[in-house]
């Protein structure tokens, strides 16, 4: 499962916190709505996804 689809599962959660998700992963509210709606994200997304999880941005699957 590619981060984006884990992030986007987890967001649709009825107990998550959009707020928090977006803390954890370093994006602000309305970048997380874009990526709801992108087919890939930007690459200053990626790479702060790919930090707030401790790998390197290649090994994300977006």
């Amino acid at each position: 499962m590619s981060i984006r689809r884990e992030f986007v599962l987890l967001a649709e959660h009825p107990q998550s916190n959009i707020r928090e998700l977006c803390r954890r992963y370093g994006i602000s509210q309305p970048a997380y709505a874009q990526q709801e709606q992108a087919t890939r994200p930007r690459k200053a997304t990626r790479e702060k996804i790919a930090s707030a999880l401790g790998i390197a941005p290649q090994l994300l699957d977006l």
